[in-house]
């Protein structure tokens, strides 16, 4: 493992000065580059190329008198449009830059629940979103501790910031 990284519950957690990264496996390009860059872009084309044939499937119908048709084709092509702005908007952060952190919390595991870092961060609707990082449940490997040192090596700990409103 590297010396910027600890292990999570679900994959692995990158530590450097300016950003934190979250990956399922224990390479950091194939998250940022490939499971939501390559991915997210694909089916918005996908998509969008549905929306753009029932539009004109739709206007096709219109001018020929089919309006029933139409009409469900735009209800169709709105609901694709739709799930376009909700897919950009919702997609998975696997990267919190460090100025957009306001507070990270540590969470001391408690009788059902691991230890976990809650990262309060704005996101790009300028909204407070948490994001939490649990820790594997065994306190045999280090993690734990692991975790605490880097982000306090790295003054992830120390960070309060005021939302700005």
């Amino acid at each position: 493992m590297k010396d910027y990284a600890f292990r999570t519950r679900f994959g692995f957690c990158y530590v450097y000065p300016d950003r934190l990264v979250f990956s399922r496996g224990d390479n950091v390009g194939t998250v940022t580059d490939k499971m939501v860059g390559t991915r997210s872009r694909t089916l918005v084309f996908i998509l969008g190329a549905a929306v753009a044939l029932l539009l004109a499937a739709a206007f096709y119908g219109l001018y020929v008198d089919m309006t029933t048709l139409s009409v469900l084709e735009f209800v169709v092509a709105a609901v694709l449009i739709f799930l376009i702005i909700r897919l950009t908007s919702v997609a998975a952060q696997p990267v919190i830059e460090r100025e957009r952190i306001e507070r990270v919390e540590y969470v001391d595991n408690t009788l059902h629940e691991p230890s976990q870092f809650r990262v309060v961060y704005a996101n790009d609707l300028n909204s407070s979103t948490t994001h939490v990082i649990e820790l594997p449940e065994t306190h045999t490997s280090g993690q734990e501790q692991r975790a605490y040192d880097l982000l306090q090596r790295h003054g992830y700990l120390d960070i309060y910031r005021e939302r700005a409103d």
